[in-house]
């Protein structure tokens, strides 16, 4: 039969359709595991040296995955003396790589964060400077006191290590400036901006030039002309205790059948050099004539710098020394008269006359305010090597990439390749046993207070391969080769010194040492 349905339509059969099959699950997202932050590291109590510095206090051990891994980072409170290294003062026992005092540049105590200063504490300078109060980064930041070793003071607010905000500037004169301060900058009405620290400055060293001097200190120190090592050793510690007073020393000799100059008698015991020496008279000369005689000063005190010799502005004040036209090149080698002089110093030997920023700074004449400052800076050329400290193994890899590896011939069998690597393996590891050895001889001895502690050491090797901070000090002192009278009491030596020098030095800077024998 036909289906029936629309005319001429035939029916067909379809099939049926299959049912979609229905798609399976997503699988569920992974679980996000937040990693485990590590647990903060434990505070302790620690004292440590890290090549010469010595910390005690507060501090954590560095993240495992930082940088400082394996370390110990200063936090919370503690102390910290920063120490430096000066070539020892001449005279001292010298080995292969010189002898070296220790100086302690600065001391802050007070609290740390992640091994910078940070918080309240305190620090002391080297030249006599301290400052207490707020830190940040390392710098002076918030509220704070700053006292200057003449006595100045600033009280007030600090940012970034500058005096900005308000606050108390209080000279040491009595007078003072109060208001507000910005980058250094005293602000005095609507638009005048005083430099308080330049006229800060500008007081400082006129109170160095121009400060009148009392009775002079005389002290006294056998020296013949062939000098034992007895006096030679009572010579430099007669020396160093005036130097260690912030004074500088007034070296001549009275009158004796000794015919050696001032001068002789301490080049002879090693004490100053032709090198790190300047004659007045001479420096004189090249000025009339106008030459460079700053670079006879600069000079000078670069080499009293690097060999730790004396700077030695020498006077000479004898009869021919006085009254002499000629160039005198080779001074040193003149022998002046063993009787006192009787005609007076030329005017232009004036030693303020010659003071230069650069060539011949004003705080020559305060040691403890140019070494403290760390003025030496200025007159490295290179062959003073001041470096910041750094960590003893990064010190030790430079040197010893610089001292390189041994090359073996292009024949070497294997073994005397071996034996090749195993001397050079010996080398290093004494090399590093030296870098440690020196930088512990660096660290031992009691650590008290700002400046040169006194104690001298000899390194196994150069100590700036050892990673140590050198900062060499300069060792001021002016040397007459005119003669005293014998005989004369201190009361008398001073008389005659303030009568001959004191239009020409500033005395109340000075301390006598009168030579004897």
């Amino acid at each position: 039969k036909m289906a029936t349905g629309g005319p001429g339509a035939c029916a067909t059969a379809m099939a049926p359709k299959k049912k979609a099959a229905e798609p399976e699950p997503a699988p569920p997202p992974p679980e996000v595991v937040e990693p485990e932050e590590p647990p903060e590291p434990e505070v302790q109590k620690n004292c440590f040296r890290t090549a010469g510095q010595l910390y005690h206090g507060n501090c954590k051990a560095a993240s495992s995955s930082g940088p400082n891994k394996g370390t110990f980072l200063r936090h919370g409170p503690g102390q910290q003396f920063y120490t430096a290294l000066s070539p020892a003062f001449a005279g001292a026992s010298r080995g292969a790589h010189g002898a070296y005092e220790s100086v302690v540049v600065g001391i802050y105590e007070g609290n740390w964060e992640e091994d910078v200063m940070s918080g309240q504490g305190s620090y002391s300078w080297g030249d006599g400077s301290c400052y207490s109060g707020e830190f940040s980064g390392g710098l002076l930041h918030g509220r704070g006191r700053f006292v200057w070793p003449d006595g100045s003071s600033y009280d007030g607010t600090w940012h970034l290590g500058q005096m900005s905000g308000s606050g108390r500037l209080d000279f040491s004169n009595g007078t003072f400036l109060q208001g507000k301060f910005y980058r250094d900058f005293f602000c005095k009405g609507e638009s005048q901006w005083i430099d308080v620290l330049g006229q800060r400055r500008r007081r400082e060293q006129l109170e160095i030039l121009d400060s009148e001097p009392g009775m002079l200190s005389v002290r006294r120190c056998e020296c013949p002309a062939t000098a034992s090592q007895e006096n030679t050793e009572q010579l430099r510690s007669a020396l160093a205790a005036i130097m260690a007073e912030g004074l500088v020393p007034l070296v001549l000799a009275e009158e004796t059948e000794n015919s050696a100059s001032t001068f002789h008698r301490l080049s002879s015991a090693g004490l100053v050099s032709e090198l790190s020496a300047v004659s007045m008279r001479q420096a004189a000369l090249l000025r009339r004539r106008q030459f460079d005689y700053l670079e006879t000063f600069h000079s000078a005190i670069r080499e009293s710098l690097t060999s730790g010799t004396l700077f030695a502005i020498v006077f000479e004040d004898d009869e021919v020394g006085c009254t002499s036209a000629s160039e005198g090149r080779d001074w040193q080698k003149r022998q002046p008269e063993s009787t006192t002089p009787s005609s007076p110093l030329p005017g232009d030997w004036r030693l303020r006359d010659f003071f230069h920023a650069s060539a011949l700074p004003v705080e020559v004449l305060h040691p403890k305010l140019f070494n403290g400052r760390a003025q030496s800076r200025f007159f490295s050329d290179g062959s003073i090597p001041l470096e910041e400290p750094r960590h003893p193994d990064d010190a030790v890899a430079a040197a010893l990439a610089r001292r390189g590896t041994a090359e073996a011939p292009a024949d070497a069998t294997e073994e005397q390749l071996k034996e090749i690597d195993e001397r050079q393996l010996e080398a290093e590891q004494q090399f590093r046993a030296a870098a440690k050895e020196t930088a512990q001889a660096a660290a031992t001895g009691p650590v008290e207070a700002v400046g040169p502690t006194g104690r001298v050491f000899e390194p196994s090797l150069p100590p700036q391969e050892a990673g140590l901070r050198l900062l060499p000090l300069l060792r001021p002192a002016v040397v007459a080769l005119g003669r005293l009278p014998a005989g004369l009491t201190d009361e008398g030596v001073s008389a005659c010194i303030l009568d001959r020098f004191h239009r020409h030095v500033p005395l109340h800077r000075t301390a006598v040492l009168l030579l004897t024998g």
